[in-house]
């Protein structure tokens, strides 16, 4: 009689996999609605059957993925409970999109897909107090952790990083003219703002710039590292931006796809954020220091 059932279905336009899911379906819906007097996509109907443990272990866990295939909307108890009872729960989900806040997971048939705005999108699923701070450097927007004077860098080691760097100076040369200074060598204009006085202001435009160029730097630096946890805790790969969509589209592995899940629902799967024990301190950027100088002098 079952296969007659299946071939009706079938000649009706329905494969023999999908008639018997129907009948799947049918048999869960009755026994929730005898037992828990619940319906199939009544939430916590999953929570029920994974806490019956009147049903046996292979039933609750056939039940289970077959709901998670037919897209059942679980909640952080019942994700809990699918981990506890060790059910394979991302290679049950459907083909099609998945939405965790302003992350999107992809299914597809040749393997998982991942989109999302921006890489502070990913703030949120950092264990500790450190969301905002996260959110803000993963944006861009974190400037006031890093910002730096520079008043305590030696002209020395400006003078050398200029030397090393091949740092263009025609605004500061200009300046230098407009102050009183002659049409030197960059060598010996360097050698003058360092010892005359009359010069103090260009001097600290170098500090600021170098203070600059040093906040920038670690700045960066901290996005980069944060970045990196992300990719790494995710199984994250060909990272690419689509212009059209203004999204980030990427590869996720499965494990990734796991850890994702658990880190929207459960806040002990999350990983955690630690800054370097001495914090933040990279090598200044040529091009931040010239921009950073271009912008101090243009404001004597």
């Amino acid at each position: 009689m079952k296969i007659i059932r299946e071939y009706i279905e079938f000649e009706r336009g329905k494969t023999p996999q999908s008639a018997m899911g129907l009948g799947l379906k049918g048999k869960i819906d009755q026994w929730l609605d005898e037992n828990y007097n619940m319906d199939y996509d009544q939430p916590g109907a999953l929570e029920a059957i994974l806490g019956d443990s009147e049903l046996e272990k292979e039933t609750r866990e056939a039940w289970t993925k077959f709901m998670l295939s037919q897209g059942y909307d679980w909640d952080e108890n019942e994700l809990y409970e699918m981990f506890q009872q060790q059910i394979d729960v991302v290679g049950n989900l459907p083909l099609g999109e998945k939405k965790f806040d302003d992350v999107k997971l992809i299914n597809t048939k040749e393997g998982w897909e991942i989109q999302f705005g921006g890489w502070e999108d990913f703030a949120k699923y950092f264990d500790g107090d450190y969301e905002k701070y996260l959110e803000e450097v993963l944006g861009g927007d974190a400037w006031t952790y890093f910002e730096d004077s520079g008043e305590y860098i030696e002209l020395s080691d400006i003078i050398d990083f200029i030397k090393s760097n091949e740092i263009d100076l025609s605004d500061l040369k200009k300046k230098f003219i407009e102050y009183g200074g002659g049409d030197l060598s960059d060598e010996e204009m360097l050698e003058i703002i360092s010892d005359d006085d009359e010069f103090s202001d260009l001097a600290k435009s170098l500090k600021y710039a170098a203070g600059g160029a040093q906040g920038n730097s670690n700045e960066s630096a901290a996005f980069n590292h944060i970045k990196g946890i992300i990719i790494n805790h995710f199984g994250l790969s060909n990272i690419e931006w689509d212009t059209d969509h203004v999204v980030y589209d990427a590869h996720i592995t499965k494990d990734g796809v796991e850890n994702l899940i658990q880190c929207a629902y459960l806040k002990e799967k999350q990983p955690k954020y630690n800054e370097p024990q001495y914090g933040y301190m990279s090598d200044w950027d040529k091009e931040s220091f010239e921009m950073e100088l271009e912008n101090q002098l243009e404001g004597l």
